[in-house]
């Protein structure tokens, strides 16, 4: 693990001996990610994610989206499941979360059998070495995924599920990409659930929330 980040997780927790950090958050932001401040309303989401809050967020393309739920993945003892549409948005947040320092595991058609048992039984280590977990839908629903998720949250290593482009549970949900209408059985694990989405009318919303069972959600 990096120096930088081994400090920032370590000032998540405490920056001294004896006094908590006042502000993990700010830690992370500045130690691993370089920056000074929050964007918009990235900082009300990452408290709301981090009072392991059901949240619907809604930030546009270029908003700073992956930060909000990144800084409390890291923060948290544990591993985030997310779930995106997208192989190509995939990869390209896996390499970002990579070139930080940061473990991610992922598991996507292009790799074998035998590396998707691999990233699995890893993760259900009573001590994963991974802090996030991408999965396309697909296999986020598989029954691979859900003996996954039961022993991970058996274990409490399992923190949160974020759903990328949301907006899919509303349009996509009951034609091109049926496995989004099913996403709300991820409840059974009563773990939180955070939706993210560009951009969704009042009505979207309303069906997000539905669709994904989201419980007294803030919406940011």
């Amino acid at each position: 693990m990096p120096k930088e980040l081994a400090v920032a997780m370590a000032a998540s927790t405490t920056s001294d001996v004896s006094k908590p950090s006042d502000n993990p958050a700010q830690d992370v932001l500045e130690k691993v990610f370089h920056y000074n401040t929050f964007r918009g309303n990235q900082q009300e989401v990452v408290r709301s994610i981090l009072q392991n809050k059901d949240v619907l967020t809604i930030i546009p393309t270029g908003g700073g989206k992956t930060l909000c739920y990144w800084i409390p993945g890291i923060i948290n003892d544990g591993v985030t499941e997310v779930i995106t549409p997208l192989v190509a948005l995939l990869n390209d947040q896996v390499r970002k979360l990579k070139s930080y320092g940061i473990p991610v595991c992922y598991v996507t058609a292009s790799l074998s059998p035998q590396e998707r048992d691999s990233v699995f039984n890893e993760l259900t280590n009573k001590e994963p070495k991974y802090k996030f977990f991408y999965a396309t839908p697909e296999f986020a629903l598989s029954e691979q995924a859900a003996c996954c998720f039961k022993a991970m949250t058996e274990n409490q290593k399992l923190n949160r599920f974020v759903i990328e482009e949301a907006h899919c549970v509303d349009t996509w949900g009951s034609s091109f990409r049926p496995s989004y209408g099913r996403l709300n059985e991820l409840k059974q694990f009563n773990i939180p659930v955070v939706a993210f989405t560009g951009t969704a009318t009042c009505q979207t919303q309303e069906r997000i929330i539905e669709k994904l069972e989201l419980f007294q959600p803030d919406i940011n």
